[in-house]
C-alpha cells in the first residue's frame, strides 16, 4: 500500500522551472529563500555594507538563497547562494504552495504584498476545503485494504504483468519482423526490375548494334 501526501488539485499540474533552477531547489533540503527587491529596487544599488550584511547573515543559514541580483558577480558570495538577474517568480511561487520547502523574502509594494497574502489565503482556504483530514482517510484506506486481504481487486494489472507484456515485446518483435520482410520484398523487388530493364537495354542496344552493320553491309 502506497500513501502518497499530495493534493488532487496539484495533479497534472506541476510548475516546473528551469533545469538547473529546478536542481537547485532539489538540492535544497532545508529549504530555500528567494531574495528580491523588485525591478524598481535592484539590490546592487544597495550600501556595501548592507549587501555585506546579507551576505554574512546568510553564509550562516542552513537554507540555500536565490538572490535576484543585476550584476554578473557577487563579492563574497556564499555557496549556498545563487544569484541571477532573473528568476521566473511565478513557477517560484508555485513551488512555494506546492511543496512547502520555499521560504520567500519578498520585499515588494504594499499593495503587491497585499494582493500576494490575499491571493496564498484564498489558495489555503480552497487546499483545506475537504471532507475529512488527510490522517483519517490514510486510516480508512489502511482499515478498507485489512478488511478485504489485500485489497487485490484495487492492485493495477501491470503488478501481475511479466516484463515482456509490460514493454510489449511481442509486438516490438512483430513490427520488426513485418519490417524485415517488407525490406526483403521491396529489395527483390527492385532488384528483379532493374534486371529486367538492364536485360531489355542489353537487348535493344544488340538490335540498335545489329541494324546499324547491316545498314553499312548495305551500302558497301
Amino acid at each position: 500500500m502506497l500513501f502518497v501526501n499530495t493534493h488532487p488539485m496539484w495533479n497534472n499540474n506541476q510548475p516546473l522551472p528551469p533545469n538547473d533552477l529546478r536542481t537547485f531547489l532539489d538540492l535544497s533540503k532545508q529549504g530555500v529563500i528567494y531574495l528580491s527587491f523588485g525591478s524598481n529596487a535592484p539590490s546592487s544599488k544597495l550600501p556595501p555594507e548592507i549587501i555585506q550584511l546579507f551576505i554574512r547573515v546568510f553564509s550562516n543559514l542552513p537554507y540555500n538563497v536565490l538572490w535576484k541580483w543585476e550584476k554578473n558577480e557577487l563579492p563574497g558570495r556564499p555557496q549556498n547562494v545563487k544569484i541571477s538577474k532573473w528568476f521566473p517568480q511565478s513557477d517560484l511561487l508555485n513551488c512555494s504552495v506546492k511543496h512547502r520547502v520555499l521560504s520567500l523574502l519578498l520585499l515588494f509594494p504594499d499593495a503587491r504584498r497585499f494582493r500576494y497574502k490575499e491571493n496564498i489565503l484564498k489558495l489555503r482556504t480552497l487546499l483545506s476545503d475537504e471532507p475529512e483530514k488527510a490522517l483519517d482517510r490514510a486510516i480508512w484506506w489502511t482499515e478498507y485494504v485489512l478488511r478485504h486481504n489485500g485489497a487485490k481487486h484495487l492492485r493495477s494489472p501491470v503488478a501481475n504483468m511479466s516484463w515482456i507484456e509490460y514493454y510489449e515485446i511481442q509486438l516490438i518483435l512483430t513490427v520488426l519482423i513485418f519490417v524485415f520482410v517488407c525490406s526483403i520484398v521491396l529489395a527483390v523487388s527492385v532488384f528483379i526490375l532493374w534486371k529486367y530493364i538492364l536485360r531489355n537495354w542489353i537487348a535493344n542496344m544488340k538490335i540498335k548494334t545489329a541494324k546499324t552493320s547491316l545498314s553499312l553491309l548495305e551500302q558497301q
